[in-house]
């Protein structure tokens, strides 16, 4: 890492300096901001993966707090990181290539096309969800937030100064765009849904095949699951 020396798999350096405008006010203005990421081995007690970060892992949204924090003068150094031997939550593409003679290869890729967001973090499931949550609660309420404000400029300059006009108007307009968000949201994850049932149920096909082939048995299809009942698919 810049600043501590410390060898990691991931790092951000932050320098910021401490400006005073002509009012007095205060504000720290960025002097330097360099992230590195690098490829690494992930081990848990059942099995092992490598997780391949292209190049310093743009697009990849890295949670954590922050490792070393230190103020020299008008200065502040910050640095994040992640070091080897640490755990970490992962949600990427698991790509699995199965071998033979030894244990199944597992590879997690970030810049495969999917429904997942792309995370590398040192906080549990549990708080990545619930900082997810509130992250869309906060654009949730912006976006309302501008709906009202736009209604306002809107009536101003048509010159309608009649407030229950503006109330009736302003509930109409964000429940509608509240009711059209939440049918949107429970679309998509519907689809969602439907598309990972779609990809698991290839995917057991594709395994079942290679299995029953392995012994020379043909597979008669889900449609025809009642087949396997006889004594040959035992």
């Amino acid at each position: 890492s810049t600043k501590q020396k410390v060898p990691s798999v991931y790092f951000r350096y932050l320098k910021e300096r401490q400006e005073t405008d002509s009012e007095g006010k205060t504000r720290w203005v960025t002097e330097a901001d360099i992230t590195r990421a690098m490829s690494f081995d992930l081990q848990d007690h059942s099995s092992s993966a490598s997780v391949l970060i292209a190049g310093n892992g743009g697009g990849i949204r890295w949670s954590m707090p922050a490792s070393y924090s230190e103020r020299q003068g008008d200065y502040r150094y910050t640095e994040w990181r992640i070091e080897p031997g640490q755990s970490v939550l992962i949600y990427g593409w698991a790509e699995v290539t199965l071998n033979s003679d030894s244990e199944p290869s597992i590879h997690f890729r970030f810049d495969r096309e999917g429904r997942y967001l792309p995370i590398i973090s040192k906080f549990s499931a549990a708080e990545e969800r619930g900082s997810l949550g509130t992250d869309a609660i906060l654009h949730i309420w912006g976006g309302v937030s501008l709906y009202a404000l736009a209604i306002c400029a809107s009536m101003y300059l048509f010159q309608i100064h009649r407030l229950l006009a503006y109330l009736s108007l302003m509930t109409c307009v964000t429940s509608a765009a509240l009711l059209g968000y939440g049918y949107t949201s429970m679309s998509t994850n519907v689809q969602a849904g439907a598309a990972y049932v779609s990809e698991k149920q290839r995917q057991a096909e594709s395994e079942i095949q290679a299995i029953l082939g392995a012994g020379e048995v043909f597979w008669p299809g889900w449609e025809n699951l009642g087949q396997l009942v006889s004594h040959r698919y035992r």
